[in-house]
């Protein structure tokens, strides 16, 4: 008997390579993101640009760490998103 759905039993890399391998798959992301250009060419360019800063708590929690540390860790990778 399975203990869940068959993704749980793989790492996130592992199962997103093996749905890459599909060319279909491959075909549609490539749709998408010429359809999301396509949006982006005809409207106004941002000028502002938002961080929604989720999961610190989450993140804390399932690290063991005190909730602090949490958001700590994401004004980190916050900070290290807008270096490069």
């Amino acid at each position: 008997m399975s203990s869940g759905p068959f993704y749980r039993s793989y790492s996130f890399n592992a199962l997103w390579a093996l749905v890459f391998k599909f060319p279909l798959f491959a075909y549609l992301v490539g749709f998408v993101e010429d359809f999301v250009i396509s949006i982006i060419k005809t409207g106004p360019i941002p000028k502002h640009v938002a961080m929604i800063m989720d999961g610190n708590r989450t993140y804390a929690k399932k690290h063991r760490l005190p909730l602090k540390e949490g958001h700590f860790a994401g004004a980190n990778a916050l900070v290290k998103v807008c270096k490069d």
